[in-house]
């Protein structure tokens, strides 16, 4: 991802919109940008180019009861590059004709992406838009919101938050502005009172900064597609490392060819699971059991136990066996043993399964060329994997 570097096209135009109201003059400004980005990522992989609109606020507030939008930003790509486009309200008074004026842009565009957008930006747009009584065809988008859909997996980041900030610095994209959300809303207000054109730019800069940053940081939605099964199956082997104690163990490494290379790469580790991915490939890491299971038997009712040889037999021949060497056997104690290499798992998705214990969570399922070349079968185990991960 730091080859992803951007370098701008500091030739933009800034266009005065003049607007009449009830005889009086206003301008709202309206700035575009071209941005020229290095091609070391397909958009393709992750939403269709042309029909896609990246956009962001700026507030006065946390509240749309009571505060006004004083900035919206878009991304888009248009003439064979991507530009953003920001409307300004250089007075508060003008936040109606901002939202008039984005609202008609992005009507020839049917796919949204915002960071954390869901839950701020379109509830807070929506609310503003009934506030002015205009239409709102936002909810005609496809939405895909950043933020939403990396946030089921953030403990596989290992960073102190979800915050656009954050992921751009796991991806190394740049970012000049270190204004935060609560710094700008007063940097806002001393816009107001001294429209002084330094204030203006660190305003305008931050939401470019959003906007084109969010494009840059889109593929962070590769490790997403991890978890939805958009990979292929390509090898499995059994190797040997030696664990802190000194003993030497055995684990089962998986290998998936993924559809979507990985932006940076990232290991991460649940319990007994481990992964590591780079690029377009991911190693997944079981640990292997190598000794003696139980396979626990539900109808019980109908078996002994016997406990000088530890198993269960069922009752049709349990009569060659004197009575007092066998007890009725329990949901505990109705089992027979197996030898052999063994995988664990936390739901029973392959069967059959065996325990240490009865009462443990954790299955096994027995390790055999069986069972590994059943491509569809192995699918549903690794993807069982990766939730647990």
């Amino acid at each position: 991802m730091n080859e992803m570097a951007c370098r701008f096209v500091h030739a933009f135009s800034i266009i005065n919109v003049t607007q009449y109201n009830q005889g009086e003059v206003s301008f709202m400004l309206t700035k575009t940008n071209e941005v020229v980005l290095s091609p070391s990522f397909s958009i393709s992989d992750f939403t269709y180019q042309h029909q896609t609109i990246f956009f962001d606020i700026e507030t006065t507030g946390l509240s749309a009861s009571v505060s006004q939008i004083y900035l919206i930003g878009c991304g888009f790509f248009q003439d064979g590059s991507w530009q953003i486009r920001q409307w300004f309200a250089k007075d508060i008074a003008e936040e109606k004709k901002i939202l008039k004026e984005f609202l008609k842009f992005i009507r020839p565009y049917f796919i949204g992406i915002t960071y954390h957008g869901l839950g701020f930006d379109l509830p807070f747009l929506k609310k503003r838009c009934q506030f002015h009584q205009l239409y709102c065809p936002i909810d005609r988008l496809q939405m895909i919101d950043i933020y939403k859909k990396i946030s089921p997996y953030r403990q596989i980041f290992h960073l102190p938050s979800l915050k656009q900030k954050d992921i751009e610095v796991f991806l190394d994209v740049p970012r000049t502005d270190s204004c935060s959300g609560k710094k700008l809303i007063s940097l806002y207000q001393s816009y107001l009172a001294s429209k002084e054109d330094a204030v203006l730019a660190r305003l305008l800069t931050h939401n470019f900064e959003d906007i084109k940053n969010m494009i840059l940081i889109l593929p962070i939605l590769s490790y997403e597609k991890i978890f939805h099964g958009q990979w292929i199956f390509s090898d499995f082997y059994i190797d040997t490392y030696q664990d802190l104690k000194g003993e030497i163990k055995e684990e089962a490494i998986l290998t998936l060819k993924l559809l979507t290379p990985l932006p940076k790469r990232l290991s991460h580790s649940f319990g007994e699971f481990y992964f590591q991915g780079e690029g377009d490939n991911l190693k997944l890491r079981i640990p292997v059991y190598d000794g003696e299971l139980k396979y626990f038997i539900s109808d019980y009712k109908n078996y002994y136990y016997l406990p000088g040889e530890d198993t269960a037999i069922h009752k049709s021949v349990a009569f060659y066996v004197d009575k007092n060497f066998r007890t009725q056997a329990r949901a505990a104690t109705c089992y027979s043993k197996k030898n052999g290499r063994f995988l664990p798992q936390k739901k029973q998705i392959i069967t059959p399964y065996f325990k240490l214990n009865y009462k443990d969570k954790t299955t096994y399922f027995e390790c055999t060329g069986k069972i590994l070349q059943n491509e569809s079968l192995i699918r549903k185990y690794i993807s069982h994997i990766l939730t647990c991960l």
